[in-house]
Formats: structure tokens, C-alpha cells, sequence
């Protein structure tokens, strides 16, 4: 049997650290032909080295993703959360003012 073409995979799973019950999934293939010139194990070691390293890259890189994607999740909320806080704040003026305009009209009897 001839060979012709070889094809090598890699693939990791690793847990997202800002989600709970989240997964990343990457998984990268190559296939390359071959010829009678090439020795067919050292043609897959290469290949599967230089998978891997591609794999922890983009590991690195989908962590740095959901870091930046976490951080602008993290400051909507904490905006949303400020002006929350800042319309309770108003709303208890309001009724504090409207509470002093009501005892000062009973003093006036």
C-alpha cells in the first residue's frame, strides 16, 4: 500500500474560567500529500509539533478573548448597577422631600 497523503489532528478541551459549565473545544486538522522522498514518521511528528503548538496558542488566545469579553461584561454591569444605585438614591430624595412638605403643613394647624 502506497501512502499518499497523511492527516493529523489536535484537539484540547479546557474549561472557560469566567463561565461556569463552559467548555472551549478547539480542534485543528491538517492533511498534507506525500511522496516516495519523505519518510512518512517524520513527516507526522513534524506536523503533530507544530499542531500542538498551534493548539496552545489558540488556547491563549480564546483565554485573552474571554478575559476582554468577562472585563466589558464586568463594567456594563457595574454601570448598570451605578445608575440602579443612583435612581434609588433620587427616588428616596424625593420621597424624603415630599415627607418634610407633608410635616411641615401639620405644624402650620
Amino acid at each position: 500500500m502506497k501512502v499518499t497523503a497523511i492527516r493529523v489532528s489536535s484537539g484540547r478541551t479546557f474549561s472557560n474560567p469566567y463561565e461556569s459549565y463552559s467548555n472551549f473545544k478547539p480542534h485543528l486538522s491538517v492533511e498534507v500529500e506525500v511522496d516516495d522522498s519523505e519518510s512518512n514518521l517524520q513527516i507526522i511528528k513534524n506536523l503533530q509539533e507544530n499542531l500542538e503548538q498551534l493548539m496552545d496558542d489558540h488556547k491563549e488566545w480564546l483565554l485573552k478573548r474571554a478575559a476582554i469579553e468577562n472585563e466589558k461584561v464586568q463594567k456594563a454591569y457595574e454601570e448598570r448597577m451605578r445608575l440602579r444605585d443612583q435612581e434609588d438614591m433620587r427616588a428616596m430624595h424625593e420621597a424624603f422631600q415630599h415627607e418634610d412638605k407633608d410635616d411641615s403643613r401639620g405644624m402650620e394647624l
